[in-house]
């Protein structure tokens, strides 16, 4: 039996899609006919997807019901083509799109302590971020709580007109939400090769090291989450400009990792863990 687990990226589905389009779709190794599979599976997969984009729901209903290329009245050289072209279609979406089957979020992600007793990598990996970094690990818990909610693939929603996807509003993606930019910053100070943003210990340790550049650069203490979350959104320059004084919302959002942060050390304090 092979299966595919994929979130066809590639198709510009929102972060909250992507449990709709994350399917598996399994071809029986008994099957006469490996190309038809195939074909069958890459128009399931596209039609649901497309099933997603606003405005073409009335639209796709009528594609759903497609007929499998072997019942297709054509000659064979057709299929031949049609094969070949299934299966670079395939290749393409193992290539662009799939990053494997997702991370769960953890069942209960405002209780620190609950998350580490479900996630224990994730908890080793916590403490390998504040040995060598040195910043507690509430408040970058509560910045990763605030950017992506633990969601390891989560990206800015596709913006649309009509039925014509034309771009994210940034480029960030992963677990912290990091811009190719600063990442790439990171990956040549800090990271290595195979840093990932949809990895979980590279992504803490990647808000580690941007906290402790905001330290180095803003003078923010660690423990002052409110100003390095002010500084991860809107970079240290922009911090330092005040870019982020006319925005009353950010200000909202600032405060509101600031008591995630609480909560997360209140109940660090209490809970016990291996």
């Amino acid at each position: 039996m092979l299966k595919f687990c994929g979130k066809l990226n590639w198709l510009g589905l929102a972060p909250q899609e992507k449990q709709a389009s994350e399917r598996k779709l399994e071809l029986s190794p008994d099957s006469g006919n490996k190309v038809d599979d195939v074909v069958d599976v890459v128009a399931d997969a596209v039609t649901d997807a497309m099933a997603m984009a606003p405005g073409v729901e009335s639209s796709v209903s009528a594609t759903k019901k497609h007929t499998p290329l072997s019942k297709l009245a054509l000659p064979q050289r057709v299929k031949r083509s049609l094969g070949a072209l299934a299966l670079v279609m395939g290749a393409s979406v193992l290539a662009l799109g799939t990053t494997g089957c997702s991370t769960t979020v953890p069942k209960d992600p405002n209780n620190i302590c609950s998350i580490f007793q479900e996630k224990d990598s994730w908890y080793a990996a916590a403490h390998k971020v504040h040995q060598r970094y040195g910043v507690p690990i509430n408040v970058a818990m509560a910045i990763m709580h605030q950017e992506s909610g633990f969601v390891d693939d989560a990206q800015p929603p596709m913006r649309w007109f009509l039925i014509v996807p034309y771009g994210r509003g940034s480029s960030a993606y992963g677990y912290a939400q990091a811009q190719d930019e600063v990442w790439n910053d990171y990956v040549k100070d800090a990271g290595s090769f195979f840093s990932s943003r949809d990895d979980f210990e590279d992504s803490l340790l990647f808000i580690g090291w941007y906290m402790s550049k905001t330290k180095a650069t803003n003078k923010i203490p660690f423990a002052d989450a409110y100003n390095q979350y002010l500084n991860y959104h809107e970079g240290w320059k922009g911090y330092r400009q005040g870019t982020y004084k006319s925005k009353s919302w950010l200000i909202k959002t600032a405060k509101e990792v600031s008591q995630q942060a609480d909560l997360y050390r209140q109940q660090l304090m209490r809970c016990q863990l291996y």
